[in-house]
């Protein structure tokens, strides 16, 4: 079942000295720190998996007001809710043991509540969606993909719906074959029909990424129409790209997406 996690945090102190970390590695390490704290198998489980597929995503911080903040995180396997909501609890309960605050420029953040949470279970997600043909999605941080070992900046129908349908394999329980069916269906009667886009950076360790930040709409071809199925499952994919993030490094801040009205 994904969830939602909107996380509050509150300004605890703020610091003369120069320092702080990167806040994306920072958040991340949060994330690391309450699975810790809940269970040390499932942290190593999750650090160890493949480097290519995490179960989580984490966007970048948002300021609110002075000394107000929030980030999100989003889980994309069932167990991993109780979780993190149950390490967030301990560190609550128990700040001198870390895990609760961080560092951000001149500023200690602490979590300042629980976190307002959202889930919906694979199911819903496969049974409830519409059967729109045209759908638009919002992307909220920058978002690009690796090609030839560069960031590509564009989001592209086909590079866009498969990186959601790698993750739905992954993680739903649901295994949609041949994915290559629908993916080159996507490629060749999903246009992007307009967009409106400016590319940006996110900063990571010693580099900066180029992506993509703004709403993108994508309409199915009207001779694919009665590809029920295909549409059905393009609507699916877009209601999931909510949890799941798209393209690179949705670990670290980029990608955050979500879907939203025509």
């Amino acid at each position: 079942m994904p969830y939602l996690l909107e996380i509050p945090l509150t300004r605890q102190e703020w610091r003369t000295d120069k320092g702080g970390g990167e806040t994306p590695r920072a958040l991340n390490a949060m994330v690391y720190h309450w699975l810790d704290a809940a269970d040390k198998r499932i942290v190593e489980f999750v650090h160890d998996r493949a480097a290519q597929m995490k179960p989580f995503t984490v966007s970048p911080l948002t300021r609110l007001r002075e000394g107000q903040y929030v980030f999100r995180v989003t889980l994309l396997e069932d167990e991993y809710g109780a979780f993190v909501s149950e390490g967030i609890e301990r560190a609550l309960r128990d700040k001198s043991r870390g895990g609760y605050s961080l560092r951000v420029n001149q500023e200690i953040l602490y979590v300042s509540d629980t976190p307002r949470v959202w889930h919906r279970s694979y199911a819903e997600l496969k049974n409830d969606a519409a059967h729109d043909v045209e759908i638009v999605l919002e992307f909220l941080s920058p978002t690009s993909f690796h090609v030839k070992g560069m960031d590509y900046p564009l989001p592209d129908a086909r590079r866009v719906f498969e990186s959601y349908l790698k993750r739905w394999n992954e993680f739903s329980g649901w295994v949609l074959e041949p994915a290559d069916a629908l993916l080159e269906w996507v490629e060749n009667k999903v246009a992007l029909a307009s967009f409106d886009l400016h590319s940006a950076l996110h900063p990571y360790r010693e580099y900066a990424h180029t992506g993509c930040v703004g709403r993108v709409k994508y309409c199915v071809q009207k001779n694919a129409w009665a590809d029920a199925d295909k549409v059905h499952w393009l609507n699916v994919l877009a209601d999931y790209a909510t949890f799941c993030g798209t393209g690179r490094k949705t670990t670290q801040g980029m990608g955050q997406t979500r879907r939203v009205k025509g």
